[in-house]
């Protein structure tokens, strides 16, 4: 009998992984696009960062402002 059940539940199993892998995929890919956008931003923005730190600016209100600005970015794009 278990035999029997397993043969009937293979497919759906199987077709329960294969969306599983695409999903956690897709997932990756998102975050991915995320770090890419966050990391365009920052590249875009150094000498600006660079002029706010000499005028006193601290690093956490400077981490603050590239992680806002990447996250309305990335908002945007998703």
């Amino acid at each position: 009998m278990e035999q029997a059940v397993s043969q009937t539940e293979a497919p759906r199993r199987f077709n329960t992984m294969l969306i599983g892998v695409s999903r956690l995929r897709r997932c990756c890919w998102r975050c991915w696009g995320s770090i890419s956008v966050i990391s365009f931003s920052v590249a875009s923005r150094v000498q600006e960062m660079a002029i706010r730190m000499a005028l006193g600016s601290r690093r956490g209100s400077i981490a603050r402002l590239v992680l806002k600005s990447g996250a309305k970015l990335a908002v945007v794009g998703a």
